[in-house]
């Protein structure tokens, strides 16, 4: 599926514009990450993940060179004759609509992916050929589908494409404004004062006067608050006075809550934690709500007060949520006490035994197992022979948790993995999570990797973040 989509998505990049006419060639150091990554990818001996593998480098190398992207893809799904048929309408629909054949797709199971390149699609065209863009979405059918992509299109332009923020904001705000549906155009709006908020709180609060409906509006001030609060948590707590809706204002509290606790300001932190939970009593009603609320509110504080973080978490429901919630903060608290953190560990494992819902099982394992690797490392034994088989089903959700914060103790972790192909993915999956921030660790994993889909995956994620960096 990832071939079919990206064969479709490069057919359509092939055929933009570009406001500076042909994409700039890599540098030399990324081509040949590039060059590496798609020959191990080729030579991956699976059809199917071969053309995955493939259609993963072709994302980044369409970047550069659209048409040898699109080419190394046509060589993959051409085989694939389960996939040809599909993929040979799509094209054919694109010659005349090009993002049409795309819509096509939105029909079978991999809708979130097609949104997200409809979205990014037309935000590169944005930038490049405003009035371009405008016709392409008129295009897009059905309506419903054109809503949520003209939404997603004005955080795109400034989230995902490199370039000067204040110029990719003033594009975003342009779209936005241009949107006929007012709901669509109020959303919009308030994505695009998300992005001014990384530039100009002010400006970003003006773009957010300019949405008609308290909602949106409040949308806006939460996406604003969240920007602002790790920098300036006294300028995002001002911002919660103008919030109306309860659950943005309770989201947006949760985040100023972590700026304040960021910033050592215990004593304000706890406070705002004592108010947000009174409100979530008396005016949020869906218990997931409430549980996401708490779940943040837990985490932020757990530095500062333990015991408080505690107490939330036994509010926290389904059951499964609350036990995995104690064993990440189980992962802070050991850092000052380590009996303490044994304790909450061991505690959250007997639970494990108690629920006979495979998911809810992995859920608390993988966050048991990422906490023990940090606070408890005696406990891994313990688990893996208590739970043998959750333990290496759980794993790689563990790596993932732990890879960002501690990518040394993710790495052991793969080591407990007993499928030397799982290990070697997991690996591969630490190295795109750290690529842009611990460059030489990163380097040296991908290179020691030896199957050619992990490899390959691992050399495409070093091209992006020498991109990106």
């Amino acid at each position: 599926m990832r071939a079919i989509l990206a064969l479709v998505i490069l057919a359509l990049f092939a055929g933009l514009s570009f406001a500076d006419g042909a994409p700039a060639p890599p540098d030399p150091a990324t081509a040949d990450l590039l060059d590496r990554a798609l020959a191990l990818a080729q030579s991956v001996p699976d059809q199917a993940e071969r053309a995955d593998a493939v259609g993963r480098v072709a994302a980044e190398i369409a970047r550069y060179d659209p048409k040898r992207a699109l080419a190394a893809l046509k060589a993959e799904v051409e085989t694939h004759e389960a996939s040809s048929a599909m993929a040979a309408a799509a094209e054919v629909l694109a010659k005349d609509n090009r993002l049409l054949g795309l819509a096509t797709l939105l029909r079978i199971d991999e809708v979130s992916t097609v949104m997200d390149a409809l979205s990014r699609i037309i935000a590169l065209e944005a930038i490049a050929d405003f009035d371009e863009a405008a016709k392409i979405i008129e295009r897009v059918e059905p309506l419903t589908v054109r809503r949520m992509v003209e939404r997603e299109v004005a955080r795109a332009i400034w989230a995902d494409f490199p370039g000067e923020r204040a110029s990719a904001v003033e594009a975003s705000l342009r779209w936005a404004q241009a949107i006929t549906d007012p709901v669509t155009r109020n959303e919009a709006l308030a994505y695009a004062a998300e992005g001014a908020a990384g530039l100009s709180l002010e400006r970003a609060q003006e773009i957010a006067q300019d949405i008609t409906d308290a909602e949106p509006r409040d949308l806006a001030l939460r996406l604003i608050v969240q920007q602002v609060a790790g920098s300036d948590p006294e300028a995002a707590q001002a911002l919660l006075g103008r919030i109306e809706t309860p659950l943005q204002r309770d989201l947006a509290g949760a985040e100023v809550v972590a700026g304040l606790a960021k910033a050592g300001r215990a004593q304000e932190a706890l406070a705002l934690t004592d108010a947000v939970r009174k409100s979530l009593g008396e005016d949020i009603e869906n218990p997931l709500d409430q549980s996401l609320i708490r779940e943040r509110l837990a985490t932020a504080i757990v530095g500062l007060e333990p015991a408080m973080a505690l107490s939330i978490t036994s509010e926290v429901w389904p059951p499964a949520d609350r036990y995995a919630l104690q064993c990440r903060l189980a992962g802070t608290i050991g850092r000052t006490d380590q009996g303490h953190a044994q304790e909450l560990l061991r505690d959250a494992w007997i639970e494990v035994r108690r629920i006979d819902t495979p998911l809810f099982q992995r859920r608390i394992a993988a966050a048991g197992l990422a906490s023990a690797a940090v606070a408890a490392p005696e406990l891994l034994d313990r688990m893996a022979e208590d739970q043998p088989q959750l333990v290496q089903d759980a794993l790689p959700a563990a790596v993932r948790i732990l890879a960002t914060d501690d990518p040394e103790a993710a790495l052991k972790l793969t080591d407990r993995l007993t499928d030397a192909r799982a290990a070697q993915q997991c690996r591969a999956v630490v190295v795109t999570l750290i690529a842009g921030s611990h460059a030489d660790l990163a380097r040296s994993v991908a290179e020691g990797l030896e199957m050619p889909g992990p490899k390959s995956a691992a050399l495409v994620a070093l091209a992006a973040a020498t991109r990106a960096g």
